[in-house]
């Protein structure tokens, strides 16, 4: 006899439920789930040993599938055949429970995992940025360049101005520039060159 097969009765007889038959002639009577308590009548556990003793002694001359294909049942046979199956059908059920809550629990592990990965790449991506606008920072003072008004932490003194129409750039020389170097005047710079 397998081994599975061979430890039911056991699971069966420890487990103290059973929504099956009894023994034999009691096919109509169910045995109702019982808890293992002081209170357990002894009728129930008479039920449930007579139950047992009924496996015990039916699946020690077959195997499940011997049980199943034989044509000549007695109604012994017939209720302990249920039982059986019904402990293997709840035993799969576990089981396939068991494996989609694993695989659930993988799946929500690789979602995770990647919104780490992701957050990661973000941070290190705006750390990257931060990095890039210190140095521009950084470039334009040592520079003495003048950066637009709300551009870093830059001078306040060094921002746009409006007393010059609004659209100059304070240079920091005591002269405007017009901030479009595409169209600046070079007529006095050439003067002043020369």
């Amino acid at each position: 006899m397998p081994p599975e097969e061979a430890n039911l009765s056991s699971y069966y007889d420890n487990s103290g439920r059973s929504s099956h038959m009894d023994n034999v002639g009691s096919a109509s009577r169910p045995i109702h789930p019982v808890e293992e308590t002081g209170n357990t009548t002894g009728n129930t556990r008479s039920q449930i040993t007579a139950t047992h003793e009924t496996i015990t002694r039916v699946m020690s001359q077959y195997t499940l599938k011997e049980l199943v294909a034989k044509e000549d049942k007695t109604e012994e046979e017939k209720a302990v055949r249920r039982i059986v199956q019904s402990l293997l059908s709840t035993k799969n059920n576990l089981t396939r429970q068991l494996n989609d809550s694993r695989k659930t629990i993988e799946g929500l592990t690789r979602v995770r995992e990647e919104q780490d990965r992701q957050t990661l790449a973000r941070d290190q991506y705006i750390l990257s940025l931060e990095s890039r606008l210190a140095a521009v920072e950084s470039l334009f003072m040592e520079t003495g360049a003048i950066l637009p008004e709300g551009f870093g932490g830059g001078d306040p003194q060094q921002s746009w101005s409006s007393s010059q129409g609004g659209d100059d750039l304070w240079t920091g020389d005591g002269s405007y520039a017009n901030p479009d170097l595409t169209n600046q005047d070079h007529t006095q710079m050439d003067y002043e060159r020369s």
